[in-house]
């Protein structure tokens, strides 16, 4: 089986741009896909949901379970704590956020902090958008499918660039190692 390896070794070699072309356009192809998956097949919904209540999107089961409130030197931070199953099995609990900043001059900023579970599938992406005084909370809820690929693709497309400029600076520093012996010989 060394032989084998070996071969396959001096193959990949002899061929280097070949197989660094080939990374290339299947990150293409990957990123493609992901574009098609993401955009035909995104689901969305936003729903108003009171302690206790579900909703469902794609194979997903989500049930708001609780909020709870922290706070540190800088804000005031609202936390909703959401029970997620797939296909009848539990995966867990997201907890999307909301951020307070606290200022000087007495303004506050809100921010949003997406809850994300991710899998080369989907992911899965929980908002919180708002909090009302009857412990009901509004969630922006999405699954965006393939999403992962898209990254993966870019990735592909990076390592095969990059091995086509190492090669080709290999190429180089031989081309001129080559030259400099053949200008010396010829001095001789």
């Amino acid at each position: 089986h060394y032989g084998l390896a070996s071969a396959l070794t001096k193959q990949i070699a002899n061929h280097v741009r070949r197989y660094a072309a080939f990374l290339i356009h299947l990150g293409v192809i990957f990123i493609f896909i992901a574009i098609v998956g993401t955009t035909a097949y995104k689901q969305e919904k936003q729903i108003t949901l009171k302690k206790g209540e579900s909703t469902t999107i794609g194979d997903y089961e989500l049930t708001y379970q609780s909020i709870s409130q922290k706070r540190d030197a800088a804000k005031d931070m609202l936390l909703a704590h959401v029970a997620v199953k797939k296909n009848g099995v539990p995966l867990g609990e997201l907890t999307p956020q909301r951020f307070f900043y606290r200022s000087a001059m007495k303004e506050t900023q809100v921010t949003t902090e997406v809850s994300l579970r991710s899998t080369l599938a989907e992911d899965l992406y929980v908002s919180l958008a708002s909090f009302q005084n009857d412990d009901s909370a509004t969630f922006v809820i999405m699954v965006n499918p393939l999403q992962n690929w898209m990254w993966i693709g870019g990735g592909l497309m990076v390592l095969g660039i990059v091995i086509i400029f190492i090669n080709n600076a290999r190429g180089r520093k031989r081309e001129a190692k080559n030259s400099k012996s053949k200008t010396s010989k010829s001095k001789k």
